[in-house]
């Protein structure tokens, strides 16, 4: 009779020296902890095995489920690598307290998750890296980095909690949802500032605190399925949606605290759903380039403020909406002419607004009271239809080209 004997895992030491970090392995799963060095290697070298160095080596056979790494307190270094051979299961590397470096590379067929402590982290994408589930990076009460030294690509959500920099030239592919997230209630700034190409199958969410946040989409192509929300709260914030090529497939929302605040879409960006952007106190500024397209509505608030001049030169298939705050605001230049109405509120203070396109404005504008206020039209293919209301102060309309529609009212405008 033959007898079939049972596969039991082994480890398998080499050079005859233990691996000084403590190695557990549990029904498939393995648990590293405790390392010695200040650099752990993490490596998936054949279909379950994977070795493990920490000063010396070991090699872990039997391993698919899982591979869960504990740090130190101390500043270490981790390298995960499904290179040469993919890992099939879950990783999850607890950093603990301390600066750590993070690298990771290769294929995984479940969830990556990254947790960290107190201190600084970062964690770089090493090598092409192909996800199969999602990738969390909890970055804990530091300043934490995520870099996309290669490209990236998730089955699931990508998910950073206590970023403070995104960055890197590696194209990023996630077919979930994309959350990034600063410490909550610190003023630790996000900069969000990858170059490679960006595909988001579903929402892409920020939500950061009051610090000085910078927001640049400028890589070659970004495709995101989803709403794309972006809070940044108070501070001085910067968001630049510039991709040379780029859709927007759901709804674009973009709100800021008090604070020096500036909002640019340029390039060829198509917003197919609605645009709405809320600005809080302070100097704002706002630039909406002659390439960039919104399929639905363009809504845009000011808050009180000397907010600076703003210029809304894309495509508007909908309607467009503007609302300024008290103050001296900069002049308002709307040169391409909205598929639907212009609705204008102003607000106390100096209001200015100049429609310098091409075709009929279908208007509703109300001016603030006190201030000066302007109207001006400058095209002669331009047509000037709806309702124009001055409410106090000193009213302007300056017709220098263009043609006022019979059914036009001009209430208080001399």
């Amino acid at each position: 009779m033959n007898v079939k004997r049972s596969f039991r895992p082994t480890l398998e030491g080499l050079e005859a020296r233990w691996v000084p970090a403590t190695i557990k392995l549990i029904g498939g799963n393995l648990f590293v902890s405790n390392p010695v060095s200040t650099s752990l290697s993490i490596v998936s070298i054949a279909p379950g095995k994977v070795q493990v160095a920490d000063g010396s080596i070991v090699t872990v056979t039997g391993v698919g489920g899982l591979i869960s790494v504990t740090g130190t307190n101390k500043a270490e270094t981790i390298f995960i690598n499904a290179i040469p051979s993919p890992f099939p299961g879950n990783v999850i590397v607890n950093a603990k307290n301390g600066n750590d470096n993070i690298f990771f590379g290769g294929k995984f067929g479940g969830n990556l998750t990254f947790l960290g402590g107190l201190g600084d982290d970062l964690v770089s994408v090493g090598a092409a890296t192909l996800v199969g589930g999602s990738m969390t990076y909890l970055g804990g009460l530091g300043s934490n980095d995520l870099v996309l030294n290669a490209p990236l690509q998730t089955g699931g959500n990508l998910t950073v909690v206590g970023l403070n920099d995104l960055t890197g030239s590696g194209p990023l592919t996630v077919f979930g949802n994309v959350s990034l997230t600063t410490i909550p209630n610190t003023a630790v700034p996000m900069n969000i500032t990858p170059t490679g190409i960006m595909k988001i199958g579903g929402m892409f969410n920020v939500i950061s605190g009051s610090g000085a946040d910078t927001i640049t989409l400028t890589s070659p192509t970004v495709n995101i399925g989803g709403n794309v929300n972006l809070n940044l709260g108070d501070g001085n914030n910067s968001v630049t949606l510039a991709p040379l090529a780029g859709t927007l497939s759901g709804n674009l929302s973009v709100t800021t605290g008090s604070g020096i605040d500036t909002v640019t879409l340029a390039s060829a960006l198509t917003v197919a759903g609605n645009a709405m952007f809320s600005l809080g106190e302070d100097v704002n500024g706002f630039s909406f380039g002659p390439s960039a397209v919104v399929l639905g509505n363009l809504m845009l608030a000011v808050g009180n403020g000397n907010n600076s001049p703003m210029t809304v030169a894309g495509t508007v298939a909908g309607n467009l909406s503007l609302t300024q705050g008290n103050g001296a605001n900069g002049t308002v230049n709307i040169t391409t002419v909205p598929g639907g109405m212009f609705t204008y509120r102003g607000g106390n203070g100096t209001g200015s607004v100049q429609l310098l396109g091409a075709g009929t404005y279908l208007v509703d504008m109300t001016y603030g009271t006190g201030g000066t206020n302007i109207l001006t039209i400058n095209n002669t293919a331009l047509v000037l239809n709806g309702i124009v209301r001055g409410t106090g102060g000193t009213n302007t309309f300056n017709q220098i080209a263009g043609t006022l529609a019979p059914t036009l009212q001009l209430i208080q405008f001399p």
